[in-house]
């Protein structure tokens, strides 16, 4: 029962308490006094009328009338005149009449106020004895009309203090629905603080959650901050802070067969030559600030392109490789211009050059032909000296399109058209039980060719087609949950993360249908989640709700910013699958996925593996603290 009701409830047995006490006080009491009163009236009457009656002694019918009308101008019950021997002489009943009061208020309160008597003589002969009783019927009616006066006013109490009382307690229970809020997001692993309130019993309780949520952030801080280190120590250089050779070949193979990434991209590789010999001539120091250098030039590369990853191969070899980058010379020129802008800002540019080499691969390629492309492509740069450039590209796909406008063309007509599909992968359990159905669009051009999305989700953020590509898919999705008796994954894109408005627009569009929302799971990668945390926040505000899921892919790589979600409420997470390739083989990795799962199961339910290969890999990961996972691995029979 709710404090609302528990209030009136009360409140009702307080009045109801208080109206019988009164209405018992009040009745008895005015009891008491009528039946005084009536007796004194029955005796005062009785004697006047006697001694008027004893004037008249020798006139019978005077006697007759003077006591009719007695009794036609008084209230009484009856007026009785007998002889000395008992008989009657005159005699006047009032006839029982109804006059509002229930029969249960007589029979509960009956007057015993006793019948005037009084002797009439004629000097010293009795003549008679006269009785007289007032009539009652008329205390029982102001009885009756004070009662439910009474009653009223009570009403009319409870009323004015139930709404007054529920006014006073809505105010005062204010801060409980805001600690029932932060007792329901710990539920939900959110862990939101909220201000203090005035109210002394629910500041101490408050002040309490507030130290259990400032404390769950700290742990995640302070985990995220050790895992970080753990996985800069194995999967970066710790001098460049690049990713060293196996990680960074690791990078090259999720990026070229990762169904999600894009299919076309540029891998660059370049060397320092003469850094032995900076070394000898300049010292050691300064060989190692170039180094440093060269790697935060790289980083920021990275940074600023989502998807992208620098390493260093060996001492004096770095590579670059940008998934979705257009144009392979413009991307290496920019790259190239970078190093060497930094090279002249140390003054170095005499002592070392940078000869350059850069690969154009496509969907399909094998790591290792890449890899020798650009190795092949390299030599030929060495052979011109200096910080020469040198490109190769092979031969585009059939389907490729060369520029912008032949793509802006294709994708108008997609979205006009409706050419749009879905496709689906399974994301299972570790008991082989379906979790979801991870979809991933295409779209159909006129001749009936299919264009995956790694063909054009590059341009798709490039011409900013991000929100209409979102849209699209939201509209396909009933289609898509008809056919499939699933729930269903869809991918957001960071064009749509990064505006509110949209985010909005495609929660309400998603919230028309409730059946629809309540199967959808939507993911977000984890760089446009910590780019644009506010709107990720809102995102998830406005699904729950709906009854969707919100989680994000392709995380793990930015584990030091983890904590940023401990007050947000996610419900999933996939692991991004350069950090599961491999992983029976690779104890650093283990350990760091073991706390990885740790912290994310604070903050969602499940955690989740990309990329799965191999059953080893699967088996190690269950030990580790994964749920479940998709990958070439798990096969299961989906609806035509």
């Amino acid at each position: 029962m709710s404090l609302y009701r528990q209030l009136w409830a009360a409140l009702a047995l307080i009045l109801v308490i208080a109206f019988v006490v009164s209405f018992s006080v009040s009745t008895f009491s005015a009891k008491r006094s009528l039946t005084e009163q009536i007796q004194l009236k029955n005796a005062d009457n009785t004697n006047a009328l006697a001694l008027a009656l004893t004037q008249l002694a020798d006139d019978p019918i005077a006697i007759e009338l003077l006591i009719a009308a007695q009794f036609d101008t008084g209230h009484y019950e009856y007026i009785r005149l007998t002889d000395p021997e008992g008989g009657v002489i005159i005699e006047r009943i009032r006839e029982n009449a109804n006059i509002g009061v229930p029969a249960w208020v007589g029979e509960m309160i009956s007057f015993a106020a006793p019948p005037g008597v009084a002797s009439v003589q004629k000097g010293w002969l009795q003549l008679g004895t006269l009785t007289l009783a007032s009539d009652v019927k008329f205390a029982y009616v102001e009885l009756w009309t004070s009662t439910k006066q009474l009653l009223i006013y009570f009403l009319l109490i409870y009323v004015v203090c139930g709404f007054g009382g529920a006014r006073v307690l809505k105010i005062v229970t204010q801060p409980l629905h805001s600690v029932v809020d932060q007792a329901r997001a710990l539920g939900e692993r959110r862990f939101i603080q909220i201000p203090e309130p005035r109210t002394l019993e629910f500041k101490e309780l408050v002040r309490s959650m507030n130290t259990l949520s400032e404390k769950i952030r700290s742990f995640f801080e302070g985990e995220a901050g050790r895992l970080e280190q753990l996985r800069r120590d194995s999967h970066l250089d710790s001098l460049t802070q690049t990713l060293d050779r196996p990680q960074f070949i690791k990078q090259l193979g999720k990026t070229i067969h990762d169904d999600q990434a894009a299919a076309l991209g540029v891998i660059s590789l370049f060397r320092i030559r003469g850094l032995q010999k900076l070394n000898r001539s300049h010292g050691r120091e300064v060989a190692d600030i170039l180094l440093k250098e060269t790697g935060a030039t790289l980083n920021r590369f990275v940074d600023d392109n989502p998807g992208w990853a620098a390493g260093r191969l060996n001492g004096s070899d770095f590579a670059i490789l940008s998934p979705g980058a257009v144009g392979a010379k413009e991307t290496a020129m920019r790259i190239q211009e970078a190093l060497l802008l930094k090279l002249e800002a140390l003054e170095l540019s005499d002592a070392v050059d940078m000869p350059m080499a850069v690969y154009a691969y496509k969907e399909g390629d094998d790591v290792s032909d890449v890899l020798g492309n650009v190795d092949s492509a390299f030599a030929s740069a060495e052979t011109l000296g200096e910080s020469a450039l040198e490109i190769f590209i092979p031969p585009p796909p059939d389907n490729h399109r060369h520029d912008a406008e032949e793509w802006r063309d294709l994708l108008e007509t997609t979205f006009s058209n409706g050419n749009i599909e879905l496709q689906c992968y399974p994301v299972v359990n570790n008991a082989y039980e379906l979790v979801h159905l991870e979809s991933c669009a295409r779209i159909t051009t006129d001749g009936g060719d299919p264009v995956s999305a790694r063909m054009f989700m590059t341009w798709v953020n490039r011409l900013g087609y991000g929100s209409k590509l979102d849209h699209a898919v939201i509209n396909n999705l009933d289609t898509l949950l008809a056919r499939e008796q699933a729930h269903v994954s869809i991918h957001l894109t960071n064009q749509s993360i990064a505006d509110p408005e949209l985010i909005r627009a495609l929660m309400t569009e998603l919230g028309r249908s409730p059946d629809r929302a309540q199967r959808v799971w939507i993911e977000i990668p984890e760089y446009s989640c910590y780019q644009h945390l506010d709107n990720f926040r809102l995102l998830c505000d406005l699904a729950r709700p709906l009854g969707s899921k919100v989680g994000i892919e392709h995380a793990g790589l930015h584990i030091e910013k983890i904590g940023h979600l401990h007050d947000i409420g996610i419900d999933f997470l996939k692991i991004d699958q350069s950090l599961v390739r491999g992983i029976d083989s690779t104890p650093s990795n283990q350990v760091y996925l073991r706390g990885l799962c740790t912290i994310a199961h604070s903050i969602c339910e499940l955690v989740l593996a990309e990329g799965l290969h191999t059953d080893a890999e699967w088996e190690t990961l269950k030990t580790l603290g994964v749920d479940g996972g998709s990958g070439v691995l798990i096969d299961l029979p989906l609806s035509d």
